[in-house]
């Protein structure tokens, strides 16, 4: 995801509604190279080896936000990806391969810190990456107002976050880093 500390790093908005990417990129181009694209497949055929982030809306016209972050992790890149989204959370958001839920209207702080938090996390392994972004979810879901804790997707959901924990503290035992070399 990151292959220079000294370069620009890149965000991806793919979002159908002119304004609001626009507005995210006005928001985010002060501290980072910005592109954008107006619908899914447009966002893939952007995709490339310099992209950091990406900031995809969950409902567009054509191939849909979870389609295109499929197709994102099917493909050679491996950059983080938060959904944004006018719907709130709801327990589907599992089965969503992304890093972050941002619910819309996404205010500027909670934007910017979005993108830093995924930046972040490059630096660590596999297994902490996907802690964190399961974790995310939960949080996303928390913050909802579906809030239903009592599904089979969530509860697997908790399952799975309690096995990451103690793989982690496992490693921390062993003194296996978190950080990826």
């Amino acid at each position: 995801m990151t292959e220079s500390v000294d370069r620009v790093q890149k965000v991806l908005i793919i979002d159908d509604n002119d304004d609001l990417r626009e507005l995210q990129k006005l928001l985010l181009k002060p501290t980072y190279s910005v592109e954008t694209a107006e619908c899914g497949m447009s966002g893939l055929e952007t995709l490339d080896h310099s992209t950091d982030v990406v900031l995809l809306d969950r409902n567009m016209p054509g191939l849909s936000g979870t389609e295109t972050a499929v197709a994102i992790r099917e493909s050679e890149y491996n950059p983080a990806v938060a959904i944004v989204s006018a719907n709130s959370a709801d327990t589907d958001i599992f089965k969503i391969p992304c890093d972050a839920y941002l619910e819309k209207p996404v205010k500027q702080p909670d934007l910017i810190s979005t993108v830093e938090e995924l930046l972040s996390r490059a630096l660590h392994d596999s297994t902490l990456r996907e802690f964190l972004a399961l974790e995310s979810k939960h949080r996303a879901l928390r913050k909802s107002t579906f809030g239903n804790c009592h599904t089979d997707e969530f509860k697997e959901s908790v399952r799975k976050l309690k096995s990451l924990e103690k793989q982690l503290a496992g490693n921390a035992v062993t003194g296996n880093s978190a950080v990826s070399d």
